[in-house]
């Protein structure tokens, strides 16, 4: 049954203490190109306004600085909450996180960093580096070619916060999974609540309807393969065990080889079939067969296969033996020849 939202709201309201929390953009203000470009939706000053005078507490929290988020608000008696919640700003003034004030330096030399490299990668222009204090954000909505440049500044984000022991907001997650189920609701917010008690899992959620479920099966579907540039590829399967190292080991290898690649894993794991993707800037002479040598070496090394549900055909047929011993392919050729004796079905491929 649909909740009434409306009786919820009230019943909700009828308690004290009684407040309400919002974000600013997207929720307050609509999606600007650039932060500078936001204003409130019209109306939503004077709602907040009178919420003020009614509750206890209304609080709004954004990404943006604690000030930029109340000079762009503009309302009295609102408590902001801004870098995402690394600073607080009420009528008692300004408090910012201790970590928060001690990472400033470090937030500075990696924007830094990012701003110089923006500056001299022309396919970059149209990219905005934001200093927000206590934290920074990278915008490339206004980039000409918007896939590859979140494919790059990801990478030197990443790098960086690494390097110089940052959060790198957009990669806080090492595994991100959809799970679907019969089971009743009650029964998969239970595991759910078991697993944050235990620390499995840091956040998670649940679709409230059929339309919600699609929205996050898109976010596995909707994938952004074929609109990188120089993408490569590749279907293998690893024992479910080994599949967090072999990925850290396979990213690696290619690193090596091209410092700037760009790469993901999903897939099925239940199943211990994992999908990798790579988007590199290929040299003179190399193409995405060009990689294959290197990750299947390590698929090799971690006792997987070299395909999964796609089957060899006659790309991987030269790494067959990474995966089959040669007792396993004689055989092979042996069930070949006994069922296909002349070599008229499928001649020259893999048998």
């Amino acid at each position: 049954m649909t909740p009434d939202v409306h009786a919820l709201a009230d019943l909700a309201l009828s308690r004290r203490p009684r407040g309400i929390i919002c974000d600013i953009d997207g929720t307050l203000s609509p999606i600007a190109p650039t932060p500078e470009a936001a204003t409130l939706a019209p109306g939503a000053r004077e709602a907040l306004t009178r919420l003020v005078a009614q509750l206890d507490v209304v609080a709004v929290v954004s990404g943006r600085a604690a000030h930029d988020a109340q000079a762009l608000v503009d309302v009295p008696g609102l408590v902001v909450a801004g870098n995402h919640g690394l600073e607080t700003l009420d009528e008692h003034g300004l408090t910012i996180h201790p970590d928060a004030v001690d990472s400033v330096p470090r937030v500075k030399q990696a924007l830094a960093t990012i701003r110089e490299r923006v500056s001299a990668d022309p396919s970059l222009a149209g990219v905005l580096v934001e200093d927000k204090g206590v934290s920074g954000s990278v915008h490339f909505r206004l980039a000409g070619d918007r896939t590859a440049a979140e494919s790059r500044l990801n990478t030197w984000a990443g790098e960086l916060a690494k390097e110089l022991d940052l959060t790198f907001f957009d990669a806080d997650h090492a595994f991100w999974v959809i799970l679907e189920t019969t089971e009743p609701r009650a029964a998969l917010e239970a595991f759910l609540g078991a697993c944050l008690e235990d620390g499995l899992v840091r956040d998670a959620v649940i679709a409230a309807s059929s339309t919600q479920a699609r929205d996050i099966w898109s976010v596995r579907e909707g994938l952004i393969i074929g609109q990188l540039p120089d993408l490569a590829t590749f279907d293998v399967s690893l024992p479910i065990a080994r599949i967090d190292d072999f990925a850290r080991a396979c990213e690696a290898a290619i690193r090596q080889r091209w410092p700037d690649a760009y790469t993901f894993f999903f897939g099925h794991i239940g199943d211990s079939n994992l999908h990798i993707c790579t988007s590199v800037i290929f040299g003179e002479g190399e193409s995405a067969h060009t990689m294959d040598a290197i990750v299947y070496d390590v698929v090799k090394t971690f006792g997987g296969s070299v395909s999964a549900e796609h089957g060899i055909g006659t790309l991987k047929r030269d790494y067959l033996h990474y995966s089959r011993t040669p007792e396993e392919i004689a055989l092979m050729r042996g069930l070949k020849a006994a069922l296909d004796p002349k070599g008229i079905l499928n001649p020259g491929k893999v048998i």
